[in-house]
């Protein structure tokens, strides 16, 4: 007889299949994948325990959401200043993967290249070609500098509104002195003739294309964490997640990055960890 029959004659119908010589019974059921083993290149914290590490990687999914916020270095400089929050969670990461031909990507390397976008950008942001121009009255006093990024629309809209009521009122007077709350200040500047003076101010190209590079410069290093924490999220959700701008009223940019920081310190055990763990297989009821 063949070893061939031999494994049929082991599996008719009805027969229990066996495995390290203990039967298996009862329904099937789906698991998770393995737990592949961390990175050699992470970098841990005091709080780092192995087994909550690999717990965290074998989960697939972020620690927390994006809501969850909380007032700390970390979320101040993921307003204020992304590029120096994502290099300390870079640092910690290790090197990271990235699309073909970039194929790795090193913290120092992420800002590096978002400084001198974001540099460049800063400079030049009155060069090129410009679209969306408004007229805008000039106030005494009133000291105008030009901003590389555009406008948030709200704020947009409220200037106009603005330039409206000044073109109803009287001359030389502000609504505030009509309705007595403030001291009388001198209106809007004037030329020879008694006319309202304006300016036009303008949306630069060169700052939307600088606000697209820094967006293209996250999400990479953005995707890369991910990959490398072994986070199931589609692209387009973390492209989405990591965008900041403004032009499009779309900056779910800080929250992401918070959200990120938050979850590389407790799977490297900078911060205490928030999952349970348990290090044996708990008996059943009645057991010892």
């Amino acid at each position: 007889m063949d070893t061939g029959n031999a494994m049929e004659m082991n599996y008719h119908a009805g027969d229990v299949p066996v495995v390290n010589g203990q039967p298996l019974v009862g329904q099937p059921v789906v698991v998770a994948q393995p737990f592949l083993g961390c990175p050699t290149d992470f970098k841990y914290g005091m709080f780092h325990n192995p087994v909550v590490a690999e717990q965290y990687m074998a989960y697939g999914a972020w620690s927390d959401s994006m809501t969850d916020c909380d007032m700390t270095a970390n979320s101040f400089l993921a307003c204020c200043c992304p590029c120096v929050l994502l290099f300390q969670v870079m640092e910690k990461v290790g090197t990271v993967p990235a699309p073909h031909p970039i194929r790795t990507l090193k913290a120092s390397q992420v800002l590096f290249a978002y400084m001198i976008v974001f540099g460049v950008g800063f400079l030049f942001h009155d060069v090129g070609p410009k679209y969306h121009c408004v007229k805008v009255p000039i106030h005494h006093g009133q000291h105008h500098h030009h901003h590389p990024w555009p406008e948030v629309g709200f704020l947009r809209a409220d200037r106009q509104q603005q330039q409206a009521e000044s073109e109803d009122r009287p001359r030389g007077f502000d609504r505030r002195l009509v309705e007595g709350d403030l001291q009388p200040f001198p209106g809007g500047a004037e030329d020879q003739n008694g006319h309202k003076k304006y300016k036009t101010k303008c949306q630069s190209v060169v700052g939307l294309v600088t606000e697209i590079l820094l967006w293209v410069i996250v999400f990479l290093a953005c995707k890369g964490i991910r990959e490398k924490l072994r986070i199931n999220e589609e692209d387009s959700v973390t492209g989405a997640k990591s965008c900041c701008c403004m032009e499009i009223c779309l900056c779910l940019q800080p929250c992401y990055l918070a959200q990120i920081s938050r979850h590389v310190d407790r799977v490297l055990g900078w911060t205490p960890p928030t999952m349970t763990t348990h290090h044996a297989v708990p008996s059943a009821p009645g057991g010892i």
